[in-house]
């Protein structure tokens, strides 16, 4: 039974699929009757070499239709992993080249060169290539995995992400003045920033939402809990992002490493990663206002572990950016 991921990864291929054969399939035949007509006019139709350059012509155009494959779904579909696709495509290609070699008997039947000989020779020939095709989409995703990793690591580094990042702002902002222009209107004493306390959690008027209306919920999970949970539901595509919604607007208290500081607009982004060591995908990036943290967080470095306060944004087909309320340092590097 194929998970959720590999489904979705057979729905989008077998949809690419067809359109390349709409768009290029009357050309394909088109020129697979010009190799006919021109061995016709030479008086060479029985001959094998028109059966190879009809096997040549549509071999271009099985390479064609797999590096069509891994280019849109590269581009086109930037949250599908690509060992969720891998094994599809070397099927599907496994069932093009398939299909290729059933063409052969009939052109050597029209040709009368119907052996059993020249039959496997040509076989043999299509196996082979399909056997080279579907190596190459081997190495051509583990190149793309590489580059799959490194975007998802250094997302918060990208423009593409103005929107998350624009509303992690907001949030940061309104998170971290309203509350304590409401405090000291009221006469109440602040606490310093970063004091992340257990008396604070259960503090139900410490932080509000961006309205000031009403306490944001706890999630009362750790980093390394809501990590466990995505990973759960990796092949569960509508749980996670399910579960990701649920997360929207909730206030976490989360403890991880920095990988690192970058600046966008007129925030300065914590990315926050849920282990010290290797390579991780999970990674969330920490939003605070650049004129009150810019100089803090710049003193922190790469693998310094920190715990945050933060309201998590609920951007489900995003990496998600939390709207920093304090950072405090737990053990320097």
């Amino acid at each position: 039974m194929k998970c959720s991921a590999d489904v979705r990864c057979s729905q989008i291929i077998a949809r690419l699929v067809h359109d390349f054969w709409a768009r290029h399939g009357d050309e394909l035949r088109q020129k697979d009757s010009e190799i006919d007509a021109d061995f016709i006019s030479r008086g060479l139709f029985n001959t094998t070499a028109r059966i190879s350059d009809k096997v040549g012509l549509h071999r271009q155009y099985l390479e064609q239709l797999s590096q069509s494959l891994l280019t849109s779904l590269e581009e086109d579909y930037p949250q599908v992993r690509p060992s969720a696709c891998q094994l599809e495509l070397q099927q599907v290609l496994e069932g093009e080249y398939t299909r290729l070699s059933l063409k052969v008997p009939g052109w050597l039947h029209a040709s009368n060169l119907l052996q059993e000989d020249i039959r496997a020779s040509f076989e043999q020939g299509i196996v082979k290539h399909c056997d080279k095709a579907k190596k190459d989409v081997e190495n051509a995703c583990a190149l793309w995995n590489v580059r799959w990793i490194e975007r998802r690591r250094r997302w918060y580094r990208d423009p593409k992400w103005l929107v998350g990042i624009g509303v992690s702002v907001v949030i940061a902002v309104f998170g971290w003045f309203v509350p304590r222009w409401l405090q000291s209107r009221d006469g109440r004493d602040e606490k310093p920033p970063g004091a992340a306390s257990d008396s604070s959690r259960q503090d139900s008027n410490a932080y509000s939402d961006i309205d000031g209306n009403q306490p944001a919920p706890y999630y009362n999970g750790s980093f390394k809990d809501y990590v466990g949970k995505l990973a759960a539901l990796e092949d569960r595509d509508f749980e996670r992002q399910e579960f990701l919604r649920s997360m929207a607007g909730k206030r976490v208290i989360w403890r991880g490493w920095v990988d690192g500081v970058s600046e966008y607009g007129g925030a300065t982004i914590v990315g926050l990663k849920a282990s010290r060591e290797g390579l991780s995908l999970d990674v969330v990036g920490v939003s605070f206002p650049s004129s009150e943290w810019r100089t803090k967080l710049y003193a922190l470095h790469k693998g310094d572990e920190v715990e945050v306060d933060a309201i998590y944004n609920g951007i489900p087909d995003l990496i998600p950016v939390l709207g920093g309320l304090s950072i405090s340092l737990i053990e320097a590097k």
